[in-house]
């Protein structure tokens, strides 16, 4: 699952990378989601069972209460 996770996000990296008007620009905008996923991948042995824990209940809870549709 980790490596499907990864291979979409480097996929959506490349689409969008492809033919950007200004290479700085782009890596600016990018930068956050690459941090992002570098600290990520730095402290998942530390806490991973929080990150399963917010990925089964937490974003369901947090999100879906939010606003009533």
């Amino acid at each position: 699952m980790k490596m499907l996770w990864l291979g979409t996000f480097a996929l959506v990296l490349i689409w969008s990378g492809i033919d950007s008007k200004d290479a700085l620009t782009w890596f600016l905008k990018v930068s956050p989601a690459l941090i992002g996923l570098a600290v990520l991948a730095i402290t998942y042995q530390r806490f991973w069972q929080f990150l399963l824990a917010f990925y089964r209940y937490g974003g369901q809870h947090v999100y879906g209460s939010m606003c009533d549709f």
